[in-house]
C-alpha cells in the first residue's frame, strides 16, 4: 500500500480563501447598516451672531386688595381750657334781717339746766332738742305748743357721791351743788356731757360726765304725738354725806 502525501500548503491556501471570504462578508454586512456620510461643502457653511436681548423690567402692580395708606394728618391744637372769671358785684351787700326773738309760748320749756333733774338757774331758757328755736308740735325737736313729756330719770341708774374715787370725795366740800347739761337720746341713754356748774376740781367734773354717760339712764322726751325725741337736760349732783 502507497500512503498518499499529503501537501502543507494547500491546506494553507485554502484557509485563507476562506478568511478572505468571510472579511469580505463582513465588511458588505457593515456597509449595508452603517450612516452614509457626505461631504458638505464649504460655500454651504455660514455663521451668524445671535443677540440676546435683555428681559423687560418688572413692573409693581397694584394690588387692589391692599389699601393705598392715607397721608396721616397734624395733631389738632390743643383745647383751650376757659376758667370763669370771678365777678365782682358793684352793688352793696344788703344785712341779713334777723327777726327778734320770741318768747316761747309755754314759760320753763326749755333745755337749759334749770329744766333738768337740777332746782338751779344755770343760764338759758331755750327749746327741747339738739336745734335751736321754740319748736311747734310734731314738726320741731322741741315739746313746742302741742304738748309733750320731758324725760323721766330711771333712778336706779343715778350717779350718787359713792361712785366716785375716794380721793375726789374728800376734795368736795359738802353741800356743794354740781350741774351737768347732757343730752337725752331717743333710745334714754345720755351723751354729749358738759359741765353748767363746776364742782371747782376738774378731775371731778371730768369723772361725773364719764359716769352720767355711762350709767344714767332715762324715759325719753316724747312731743306732742307720743314719738320719742331727744332733749338736752340738766343733771345735779349734789355733794351730801
Amino acid at each position: 500500500m502507497y500512503r498518499e502525501e499529503r501537501n502543507p500548503w494547500r491546506k494553507v491556501g485554502v484557509l485563507g480563501v476562506i478568511v478572505a471570504l468571510h472579511g469580505v462578508g463582513i465588511a458588505g454586512l457593515i456597509l449595508a447598516k452603517g450612516p452614509v456620510f457626505e461631504e458638505v461643502p464649504e460655500s454651504v457653511v455660514e455663521t451668524f451672531d445671535v443677540v440676546i436681548e435683555p428681559p423687560p423690567p418688572i413692573e409693581d402692580i397694584d394690588d387692589p386688595d391692599q389699601a393705598t395708606p392715607r397721608e396721616e394728618g397734624e395733631a389738632s391744637a390743643r383745647n383751650v381750657e376757659q376758667t370763669a372769671s370771678e365777678v365782682q358785684s358793684t352793688e352793696s351787700p344788703v344785712p341779713p334781717v334777723r327777726e327778734p326773738p320770741r318768747a316761747a309760748p309755754r314759760p320753763n320749756d326749755g333745755n337749759a339746766t334749770d329744766q333738768g333733774a337740777s332746782d338751779r338757774d344755770e343760764g338759758g331758757t331755750g327749746s327741747g332738742g339738739v336745734g335751736e328755736g321754740t319748736g311747734s308740735g310734731r314738726g320741731g325737736d322741741g315739746l313746742g305748743g302741742g304738748g309733750g313729756t320731758k324725760p323721766q330719770l330711771v333712778t336706779r341708774t343715778q350717779v350718787v357721791v359713792a361712785d366716785f374715787p375716794r380721793e375726789l370725795r374728800r376734795q368736795w366740800e359738802d353741800g356743794t351743788v354740781a350741774i351737768y347739761n347732757v343730752t337725752v337720746n331717743v333710745d334714754g341713754s345720755t351723751s354729749n356731757c358738759s359741765v353748767g356748774r363746776s364742782s371747782g376740781i376738774p378731775e371731778f367734773d371730768a369723772e361725773a360726765c364719764r359716769l352720767i354717760e355711762r350709767k344714767v339712764r332715762w324715759q325719753p322726751a316724747r312731743n306732742a304725738v307720743g314719738e320719742p325725741i331727744s332733749y338736752r337736760y340738766g343733771y345735779q349732783i349734789s355733794a351730801r354725806r
